[in-house]
């Protein structure tokens, strides 16, 4: 077992982050450097063989399309952003789904994070998704209030996190804009951000 350093949760040997928290854990190796820096998220299909930045940076051939050389230097130049982990829990937006249901469920996204998850595999979870591809600690919906901003960051799923289709590397944080499809295995939402 290993114990989370955020919260003191006793963790399965083999776990990179808390079942609880979501936190890396810190004896997990050379697997667990920080997260790359946020990409600007296109709404448009990436054109071929796209390189993503995997965990500490490294690059990771998806076979997809490369962006374009405009989306790539905005992507260079834009800063990380840091979201705000404590204060009031504003609404940001919310996760929209008609997948299990035809007339469709919604989650409130709060300021903070926002911990993604199989519905009853873990506590702690914010959003809890009843499908069975979707990991018991999933993905973190990062959001913000001033500016009104979310991003996504997948967390080692088994079954991945996509962002209109186009699949993050585990640890890596995604921006995301109104109307953009995110798919936890293949529970598919539309993020629906609040613009005050």
């Amino acid at each position: 077992m290993r114990e989370c350093q955020q919260c003191g949760e006793q963790n399965q040997a083999v776990a990179r982050f808390c079942v609880v928290c979501g936190a890396p854990l810190s004896d997990a190796g050379p697997a667990l450097a920080p997260a790359p820096p946020p990409l600007v998220a296109s709404a448009a299909p990436i054109p071929s063989a796209a390189l993503i930045h995997g965990v500490g940076g490294n690059p990771v051939s998806t076979g997809r399309p490369s962006p374009p050389a405009a989306a790539q230097a905005s992507a260079a130049r834009s800063a990380p952003f840091e979201f705000p982990l404590d204060g009031p829990r504003t609404l940001v937006g919310f996760l929209v789904s008609f997948d299990n249901v035809d007339i469709g469920q919604y989650w409130p996204l709060h300021q903070g994070r926002n911990v993604v998850g199989r519905q009853g595999a873990a506590t702690g979870l914010d959003i809890e998704i009843a499908h069975p591809t979707t990991s018991s600690l999933h993905a973190v919906l990062l959001a913000a209030s001033k500016p009104a901003r979310v991003a996504v960051e997948d967390t080692s799923s088994t079954n991945g996190t996509f962002v209109n289709d186009n699949l993050l590397a585990p640890g890596q944080r995604w921006d995301l804009r109104d109307g953009d499809r995110l798919r936890f295995g293949l529970f598919n939402t539309i993020v629906k951000v609040i613009q005050p």
